[in-house]
């Protein structure tokens, strides 16, 4: 959540320079800066819900009332320190980096090229501002200069008046320009060679270089009491350090012989032996002992809490099995296998709460009022006054879609929004389609119609349906044309996706070498010696989701299951209520690599049909799909009983020949290929049972478990297609109703699972261990699924006569009002 920036037409709102009240909505302000014709800039931005006051120039703590419902995230940014002293205000972080306080907490805005955060009287405070302050411009080329706001941050140019390139000393270090290295705070540099030093800062003080295990310390460490302590050389007054070879001296007069004698230097340091105990920084997981050492990283800790498992600097909560729910090993049976146990637990998540009926579960709520009878308690639901089952917030500002009139919170009301789903403050439309660029699925190609008859996300006007590897991305479109990425994930934004970029990051560092190749750490520094990089060692991907919590660790666009229109729990559980054609529930997230579970419940008894769920679906004739029918039937194709695996390569896509094969349990040219089935059992009424299903499209592998409780039914074992290199996941039925999908959850994964590689052929065990290794991460329980009713083949009548009143197979969606 940042602040939205707009670029103005005209300045002719502006009543001089500085910082205004924008009329036009509440919470508005602009920013007017004098420009070289006379004219002005216009930058507008917004107070986040909140009042701007024209007088003091801060955002007040008066909401709008558009916003009564709204508050400041309550993410704590880690510039926030920046808004401890004034809570209200616009500072500067960095030459670069203006920070908008509001209530004390931190919104972020990096300064454009050649603009520079200063202080402005007539802003009330800190602006991006072209060419100043000078403090934050380079004077002479190739010159280090400090940044003015942060002595750790300095920068430099190749040129004078060209753009800074900004560095950052190690933590706990200082930029000095007068020697134009990072110092401690007791201003000693880093050694490179075992002896001892003078300290170029007081030509009477030396320092010793120790070559430890470690590695270079610029002083003795040596413990004292119990705790690690520095022992600093200094010669007696009048006296100096003489360094008679390189790292051998001794103290001397200071005499007139000795005035101009060339003092060793050290370079840039790590510094290596800790100021104070490392444990007051709270290095290990919250409850784990941390215990001083000897040792670097100076300290270690204790064991991970009961119901954990992990180094005790990170620590991981324990999964509960199959046919069990709950947290951190706290289990109870799940009967029904939708993630809630059958009796209370003691963990705080909600997954521990009581499997019950009350219609807002995790907040008191005895009258069990619901003044719109949505199935939300009035206490609990984002629109007390508007029917919203969904509880859909995609802005995540509490207050639901349904009653919210800025869904995407970028500052365009949703009737003039281009774009009112997905946050686009400038609202480009680069083709004129009248649909902003970031929703339009043909940005350079006006189609106001959005046409996607293959339902691939790439419209009509500019599908050519060329994809040569095959990740259901046409090349037109593909940041890596020629190598595999299903997801298109481009961390730097320069257009080349990761797969295919050196340097993923654009930190100067290749991914081969970068210990953080997500996140830019120019400095590689990592302070405990683990091989991973200080700036991601929690948070790989830099989403602000701890990895612990995040179910795509390696995907910044990903972090929990999330299949766009939810329906109950987050999402995660789904019914289809009436018989139907063949129809699917396609989530919006691209996979690579995914471990895909959840649960099945029927409760019709009358049926014996398809149920089942898709992945690697890259459109509505390309993807492979899992469909289990109770008992065979002869209609107009066999379909035997059992569990099959099909990869769906349609040529003609949704209709009566495509759903002729799905019915089939075979392969049908130029249709659908059956990969696999397993005839030993079909599904039961009335009973739960849990898939989980390993897809890695890199060495072409699938692998299926079925579970019924706790006990597994059925293993598909290795099956081997390399057809489709990942694509979006969904849900799958024909012919079926009264079907639950219930606590449905994905996580990407790019290492192998154990049983998986154990079945892999040694060339493909050879290719696993030099790229992404063995997984060791269990499926995280984490909720979020919805759906998105679609139903993709037409036929008037199935073989249970059954049909939409509009003479098309529909599926209908609905919430179930009880866990």
């Amino acid at each position: 959540m940042g602040l939205t920036l707009v670029m103005a037409l005209d300045g002719s709102e502006c009543p001089g320079e500085g910082r205004f009240s924008d009329a036009s909505t509440c919470g508005g302000f602009i920013e007017c800066i004098a420009d070289k014709t006379g004219g002005y800039s216009v930058k507008r931005d917004h107070c986040n819900g909140y009042v701007y006051n024209a007088t003091s120039m801060t955002c007040s703590q008066t909401l709008c009332d558009s916003r009564r419902e709204r508050s400041v995230t309550n993410d704590y940014h880690p510039l926030s320190q920046v808004c401890e002293s004034q809570p209200d205000r616009f500072l500067c972080a960095n030459c670069k980096t203006l920070v908008h306080c509001v209530m004390g907490q931190a919104f972020v805005r990096q300064c454009i090229k050649d603009f520079y955060c200063t202080e402005k009287p007539g802003f009330g405070g800190a602006v991006c501002y072209p060419d100043e302050p000078a403090a934050c411009l380079c004077l002479n080329p190739n010159e280090f200069r400090v940044d003015p706001y942060d002595p750790q941050r300095f920068f430099s140019c190749t040129n004078p008046g060209s753009q800074p390139q900004s560095y950052k000393c190690p933590d706990g270090m200082q930029f000095d320009e007068n020697s134009a290295q990072c110092l401690s705070k007791s201003g000693y540099p880093q050694c490179v060679k075992s002896g001892t030093f003078a300290n170029t800062q007081n030509c009477g003080e030396y320092y010793s270089c120790t070559s430890l295990m470690q590695g270079w310390h610029y002083f003795e460490c040596f413990m004292e009491s119990g705790k690690m302590v520095k022992q600093r050389y200094q010669c007696p007054s009048g006296y100096m350090w003489s360094e008679e070879s390189f790292g051998t001296g001794k103290c001397v007069e200071a005499t007139d012989e000795y005035l101009g004698y060339p003092f060793a230097h050290c370079d840039i340091p790590d510094d290596l032996c800790p100021e104070t105990d490392p444990c007051l920084q709270n290095p290990c997981y919250s409850g784990v002992a941390c215990t001083f050492t000897s040792v670097a990283p100076f300290y270690t800790c204790g064991a991970c809490p009961a119901g954990f498992t992990g180094d005790g600097e990170t620590c991981d909560a324990l999964q509960c099995p199959v046919g069990f729910a709950g947290i951190g090993g706290d289990c109870a049976p799940d009967s029904d296998l939708d993630g809630f146990p059958d009796t209370e637990l003691g963990c705080s998540s909600k997954y521990c709460r009581k499997d019950n009926c009350d219609n807002c579960p995790l907040t008191p709520n005895s009258k069990q009022e619901d003044a719109d009878s949505d199935g939300r308690g009035d206490v609990c639901d984002n629109c007390p006054a508007m029917s919203n089952p969904s509880q859909r917030d995609i802005d995540g500002d509490q207050i639901g879609d349904d009653c919210d009139d800025d869904i995407d919170n970028d500052g365009s009301l949703n009737a003039a929004d281009n774009c009112p789903l997905m946050a686009n403050s400038n609202q480009a439309d680069a083709d004129g389609d009248g649909l902003g660029d970031v929703c339009d699925n043909c940005p350079l190609n006006p189609n106001p119609g959005q046409e996607d008859v293959d339902e691939d996300l790439l419209g009509d006007a500019c599908d050519d349906n060329v994809d040569l590897d095959g990740d259901g991305v046409e090349d037109s479109a593909d940041n890596c044309p020629s190598v595999a990425n299903s997801n298109q994930q481009d961390v730097d934004g320069d257009g080349d996706g990761d797969l295919c970029d050196l340097d993923s990051d654009n930190d100067g560092v290749n991914d081969p070498s970068d210990n953080c190749f997500l996140l830019p750490n120019p400095g590689q520094e990592d302070a405990n010696g683990d091989g991973r990089g200080d700036a991601c060692s929690t948070d790989f991907d830099g989403d602000r989701i701890t990895d612990a919590n995040d179910n795509c660790i390696k995907n910044p666009n990903v972090y929990a299951t999330d299949f766009s229109m939810v329906v109950y729990d987050n999402g995660a559980e789904i019914h289809q209520i009436v018989n139907s054609d063949p129809g699917l529930a396609i989530g919006n997230d691209v996979m690579n690599d995914v471990d895909f579970e959840g649960t099945f419940f029927i409760e019709d008894t009358s049926d014996d049909d398809f149920v089942g769920f898709v992945f690697g679906y890259q459109s509505n004739a390309k993807f492979y799909v899992v469909a289990w029918k109770k008992g065979p039937q002869d209609w107009f194709n066999k379909a035997e009983r059992g569990i099959t695996l099909k990869l769906v390569d349609s040529a003609t896509g949704p209709g009566p020949a495509l759903r002729d094969a799905l019915w089939l349990t075979g392969t049908t040219p130029n249709q659908a290929t059956l990969l696999w089935h397993d005839g030993s059992i079909g599904w039961s009424p009335n009973v739960a049972y849990r898939w989980q299903l390993h897809h890695r499209p890199d060495i072409g592998t699938i692998r299926f478990y079925l579970y019924r409780g706790n006990n597994e039914v059925m293993d598909s074992g290795n099956i081997y297609d390399d057809s489709l290199k990942g694509g979006r996941l969904g849900l799958y039925c024909f012919s079926q109703e009264e079907i639950i999908w219930s606590n449905v959850k994905y996580t990407c994964e790019d290492g192998v699972p154990q049983e998986m590689f154990d079945d892999l052929p040694q060339n493909l065990k050879d290719q696993v261990l030099n790229t992404t290794g063995i997984s060791t991460r269990s499926l995280f329980t984490i909720g979020g699924m919805g759906a998105r009713d679609r139903s993709l083949f037409q036929e008037p009548e199935g073989e249970n006569g059954n049909r939409a009143s509009n003479g098309k197979p529909r599926m209908n969606w609905v919430q179930k009002p009880c866990n």
